[in-house]
């Protein structure tokens, strides 16, 4: 949960426009692997949604920690899979093959924070060297990540090369840092 209200607002508005765009994405097209893709993120920024609120704790851990363990193994595959097979957006492959390692971060990211949460609600201290060390990798790699979407859209907006494709790497931006300011406070608090 969010304890300040002007960051669980901005974060609640953040991640409901990351899922509307989401939504929107799958319903216009792309392979069924696409909206695969896709459905992944509404989920996510849904479940980060509720993170951000009190009401969040009372949404069942497991079964969000099932969906994004298998998020993550199904983002392994497309990061290994060649990108042909499923066909996929040219988003997915024109900026590099970091970017499905990106999803798999976030994906696992999301385990973490359901799985590391209670531990970390209350005090850093109490939950243990392991859980605070797994925590800065996943925030270290979500910060990488984040700053590789950057990088990745600014050619886009620069180099004239907008048009559909600026609002996918806005939202994947959109999603990192949000992300990186949940993830964060749990480690200093």
């Amino acid at each position: 949960m969010v304890e300040d209200a002007l960051a669980r607002g901005l974060l609640t508005a953040v991640f409901a426009l990351t899922a509307a765009w989401f939504t929107g994405h799958g319903i216009r097209g792309g392979s069924w692997a696409d909206r695969v893709c896709d459905a992944f993120h509404v989920v996510m920024s849904l479940s980060m949604v509720a993170m951000a609120w009190p009401w969040g704790t009372a949404v069942p851990v497991i079964p969000q920690v099932v969906v994004f363990a298998a998020a993550s193994v199904w983002f392994v595959l497309m990061a290994v899979l060649p990108p042909d097979r499923p066909s996929r957006h040219r988003e997915h492959s024109d900026r590099g093959a970091w970017l499905p390692w990106l999803h798999v971060v976030m994906m696992v990211a999301m385990v973490w924070m359901l799985l590391a949460m209670p531990a970390l609600h209350g005090a850093t201290a109490a939950a243990g060297p392991l859980t605070v060390l797994s925590g800065v990798a996943v925030l270290v790699l979500l910060v990488s990540g984040t700053v590789l979407s950057v990088t990745a859209t600014v050619p886009v907006v620069t180099g004239g090369q907008g048009g559909s494709r600026l609002p996918w790497h806005a939202a994947h931006v959109a999603m990192g840092a949000g992300m990186v300011a949940m993830v964060a406070p749990l480690l200093v608090t």
